[in-house]
């Protein structure tokens, strides 16, 4: 499952982690917070998310299970793996986050289809799933 690491401030740690170099990276900002960004894994592309500015949610799955994950530091970096789809919802009014791949942009690497279906993640579901408390930075859910 997806990885979630504190306290990432260099780039080298992200290249250690992966074995190999960064070889892309791009900015997804001015996002309203009803917008879905993602929804696709890939064939050979790994990802590092930080949020550096703001708040964003992750829905991550794979053949097995399925997490939610709460970017709120720019410190913070969610490793997902090639073969994990995922969702980034939720942004907060001003969220920049920051997308490290590890190969170049392939149209053909991408693939849509989820494992299973996704919940809806609009703001009736968290409100029913996780009421009004503050999201932990990871909550594994079984949907």
């Amino acid at each position: 499952m997806a990885k979630l690491i504190d306290n990432l401030l260099d780039l080298n740690q992200i290249q250690k982690q992966w074995g190999t170099e960064v070889k892309r990276c791009f900015f997804i900002y001015d996002v309203t917070s009803d917008s879905k960004r993602g929804k696709h894994r890939h064939k050979k592309s790994r990802m590092a998310l930080s949020c550096l500015n703001g708040t964003v949610r992750v829905y991550v799955q794979n053949r097995r299970t399925d997490a939610h994950y709460l970017l709120s530091r720019p410190e913070q970096c969610l490793l997902v793996e090639p073969e994990e789809w995922r969702i980034m919802y939720d942004f907060s009014p001003g969220a920049i986050l920051l997308v490290y791949c590890s190969t170049p942009f392939d149209a053909s690497d991408y693939i849509d289809k989820p494992y299973f279906q996704a919940p809806s993640l609009d703001k009736g579901f968290l409100k029913k799933v996780f009421g009004s408390r503050l999201w932990p930075n990871a909550v594994r859910l079984r949907l």
